[in-house]
């Protein structure tokens, strides 16, 4: 009997570790689950909308273009078709040139007219952030992109009358998925934002900031999508 006992002892304090480790895990899910039960839509719709335009700042100061992706280029990016990286080349290629150093928070150094430019180490740095600061643009595109086509296909299972329970058992393991894939893609962005910014001698603030926002963005998002289905 003593022996019992001590069993279910163990796995009790088993039980309790496992759902406190949950609960931990899933703060950021409850707070975005509060925030959409209790927040009004245009209240939700102004801290998106807040996040956007600091994230939007950040791209101006390094001269990085806003860009409003097609259909097709979401798509390509939910299939896999194209990388992050590629179509945030892309997007810096067609702006039209590179942003100016004092625009990057450099002062640019004025030569003689007959001398030829001389190569500054700094331009390729600031090039390289500008590179990570546009994909971090693209995995937000790329995230909602994802993560609409998730809400769709869940809507789509609902209507061809599939059981609602494993429905939404199979779209929560695909969300968890996605969301640790796109929290990977950011800290591998910022990880890399942070170095560069360094070897320019630069704030890396800017690189928490992007994170700041993004996770904002995130959890406001999360909010919009439990505000959306309470209201049916």
């Amino acid at each position: 009997m003593k022996k019992l006992l001590k069993i279910i002892l163990v796995i009790l304090v088993l039980l309790v570790i496992a759902v406190a480790a949950l609960a931990i895990w899933q703060r950021d899910n409850l707070t975005a689950l509060r925030d959409g039960m209790n927040m009004d839509p245009s209240a939700i719709q102004v801290e998106l909308d807040s996040s956007r335009e600091e994230f939007a700042d950040t791209m101006d100061q390094y001269g990085v273009p806003q860009k409003e992706f097609t259909q097709e280029e979401i798509d390509q990016l939910v299939r896999g078709e194209i990388t992050p990286e590629q179509l945030a080349s892309s997007m810096l290629q067609n702006s039209g040139g590179t942003a100016s150093s004092s625009s990057a928070g450099q002062t640019p150094d004025t030569q003689p007219s007959d001398q030829q430019p001389v190569s500054n180490p700094g331009d390729s740095l600031n090039e390289a952030i500008r590179q990570e600061i546009a994909t971090m643009y693209v995995l937000r595109a790329s995230y909602e992109g994802k993560l609409d086509a998730i809400v769709d296909s869940a809507r789509e299972a609902y209507n061809s009358g599939q059981n609602k329970q494993s429905v939404l058992l199979d779209k929560l393991k695909e969300l968890t998925a996605l969301e640790k894939e796109c929290d990977q893609q950011v800290a591998e962005v910022t990880a890399r934002l942070r170095e560069l910014l360094t070897q320019a001698g630069q704030d890396t603030s800017i690189a928490d900031q992007v994170e700041e926002t993004y996770q904002a963005e995130k959890s406001m998002k999360k909010a919009y999508y439990v505000q959306k289905f309470q209201n049916g």
